[in-house]
């Protein structure tokens, strides 16, 4: 008899517990799926900041290789282009590529770039050179050189461009280099800055185009919304690297976002 009774109410203990299982099973399920719903968004913010973490890392990098030219160059930093004899041109990066492990005789338009040249949140098709990326820009130099008698003009940036060679008699009249030395307050000056290009014309590693940029412009009629959140990292002629709004570079003043000359960061002579 009490075997029976034991049996019967096993049974019932085993169906209540069926019955439980399956509500609480519902329960964890809609737990889980209101902390998936909560967590996603911050491990996508969490990728996003590992990502804006390893291009900041990226821009050091390419800073040490700034400063290792430029020791080996009587301190004078890489030029940002000028015209080959041989057709083509000479860019910044290609004058980098022996700092950055992998040293390139000629452009890199048909051949792969050092990765540390490529944002990891770079995605950014290149139809014609797919592995040529580059994701940075110098910031383009400009001053009184060159200039008609008398006009004054904003000596920003460090990286000059000239788009005739060094053999032509135009050359000097459009193109000079500088020195650490020339650029007074170097921590609040802005040597390197993210750049993805223009939609028509993506920013490709060995080629002129995309790569040397003015002001915020260049980044926010390219691909702003590849960026970090909005923000962008900036590499000071310091070696310190910073990731603000483009708003910030210009000291909060709307009309230098697209303006030129530049101000605030983008000013070589504060």
């Amino acid at each position: 008899m009490s075997n029976f009774n034991s049996s019967r109410s096993y049974g019932q203990t085993a169906r209540r517990l069926r019955a439980f299982t399956l509500v609480e099973l519902l329960v964890v399920i809609g737990i889980i799926a209101l902390l998936i719903s909560v967590l996603m968004p911050a491990l996508a913010r969490a990728r996003g900041a590992a990502k804006a973490i390893a291009c900041g890392s990226n821009l050091r990098q390419i800073g040490q290789a700034i400063y290792m030219y430029a020791n080996d160059n009587k301190g004078v930093l890489p030029v940002g282009r000028y015209a080959l004899d041989s057709g083509g041109n000479m860019i910044w990066d290609t004058q980098l590529s022996r700092y950055l492990g992998r040293p390139c005789t000629n452009l890199y338009v048909n051949s792969d770039p050092p990765p540390v040249l490529k944002c990891p949140n770079d995605i950014v098709p290149r139809p014609i050179n797919p592995t040529a990326i580059r994701s940075y820009a110098m910031v383009e130099a400009g001053g009184p050189w060159g200039a008609p008698s008398g006009s004054q003009r904003v000596a920003y940036g460090v990286a000059s461009e000239s788009p005739n060679s060094p053999n032509s008699g135009y050359f000097n009249k459009q193109f000079r280099t500088f020195k650490f030395t020339d650029i007074r307050q170097s921590s609040k000056v802005l040597m390197v800055a993210e750049s993805f290009g223009t939609i028509t014309n993506p920013n490709t590693a060995g080629h002129a185009q995309n790569a040397l940029i003015q002001n915020p412009n260049g980044q926010l009629t390219g691909y702003a919304g590849l960026a970090h959140y909005d923000k962008w990292n900036y590499l000071f002629v310091d070696g310190h690297v910073e990731l603000l709004y483009p708003l910030d570079t210009v000291n909060g003043d709307k009309t230098k976002l697209t303006a030129a000359p530049p101000g605030g960061m983008w000013v070589r002579d504060q």
